[in-house]
């Protein structure tokens, strides 16, 4: 069951810049913010890359259950604020939340499928959680297909 919540947890962190920043053209339509757009995705990657380092350190002094749990609330913190922003500004803060649980629940769910996983099967195991991503590979289309269908808003509920 811990192997299956990792295996959530790193799809989770990778699906929000998949669906935003396929969809930067209709939200842009929508909100504006043309001369901002690029933020979007550097809001993600930015935080995403400099929470990392620490990541480990952390979740050995609080344990790793509880910086799942901080980085998961990052993550539906940031869905929820991109969801409901009405100016770039605010979809771009939003990212960067997204991007802040990216960052920590990536090598989170890494190191609890490492540490959980036997040791001659590790490998197996690391590649079975990463390959979860699989049914997101076409994310542009389902981004599309969502903001044609409805509104570019309900990505941050996927």
């Amino acid at each position: 069951m811990a192997l299956i919540s990792m295996a959530f947890l790193w799809s989770g962190s990778q699906i929000p810049l998949y669906l935003f920043g396929s969809s930067i053209p209709v939200i842009v339509d929508d909100i504006g913010g043309a001369d901002r757009y690029a933020w979007i995705l550097l809001a993600n990657l930015i935080p995403l890359s400099s929470v990392t380092p620490f990541v480990g350190a952390l979740s050995d002094l609080f344990g790793r259950k509880w910086v799942a749990v901080i980085g998961a609330m990052f993550l539906v913190l940031g869905s929820i604020v991109c969801s409901v922003a009405h100016d770039m500004n605010t979809l771009i803060g939003g990212q960067a939340l997204i991007g802040i649980g990216a960052g920590i629940n990536e090598l989170t769910a890494l190191a609890v499928a490492a540490e959980l996983a036997p040791k001659s099967k590790r490998g197996l195991y690391i590649g079975a959680m990463v390959l979860t991503i699989l049914p997101y590979c076409p994310a542009g289309l389902y981004a599309q297909l969502v903001s044609n269908a409805g509104s570019w808003r309900w990505l941050g509920l996927w």
